[in-house]
């Protein structure tokens, strides 16, 4: 958060003094991250913000928290997002007929339900096919994560050719 609230403001506005900030920087960065991501986010964004400038107050680096004034965005009543339809999953699939690591990814996602950056980063360490199971910590949440490893995922890592680097990419 603080890496992306740095780089909204950019480097004229970074290398000041803290006390030039404002809580309608906050504000715009708030509002750009709900732009870029989702409000839940940007929401999370600004009470990270409040935690830092809080720390900053404590220690009479701020006299006050550029943060704490700042209105959380209100979250949509309905999620507009849902799940695909089998007919989507087949055209998607059919979509990747020809790129085997898309393949892969796209029927990883469909069986484990994990987010993208977390498949891609798997590697062949996490893939524990004696117990049936794959193994890794999702970067998001930090969690240690333990899914079956239905047939489908088991076919097409058998597919695949043989690394005797445990610490290869399935999807390089």
């Amino acid at each position: 958060v603080i890496e992306r609230f740095t780089d909204f403001l950019g480097d004229a506005k970074v290398t000041r003094d803290l006390a030039t900030l404002r809580e309608s920087d906050v504000a715009r960065f708030r509002d750009h991250e709900a732009k870029e991501l989702s409000r839940s986010t940007a929401n999370l964004c600004v009470k990270v913000l409040r935690i830092c400038f809080g720390e900053a107050v404590r220690r009479k680096l701020l006299t006050s928290n550029r943060a704490a004034g700042v209105k959380l965005l209100k979250s949509a009543k309905e999620s507009k997002r849902r799940a695909f339809t089998l007919a989507e999953i087949k055209r998607i699939l059919k979509a990747c007929k020809h790129d085997q690591e898309w393949r892969g990814l796209v029927l990883f996602g469909l069986y484990l339900g994990q987010r993208l950056g977390d498949l891609a980063r798997l590697t062949w360490r996490a893939v524990d096919l004696e117990n049936g199971e794959i193994v890794f910590t999702a970067r998001k949440t930090g969690r240690r994560i333990v899914l079956p490893l239905v047939q489908p995922l088991v076919e097409y890592l058998s597919a695949l050719p043989a690394s005797d680097n445990p610490n290869a990419h399935i999807f390089p």
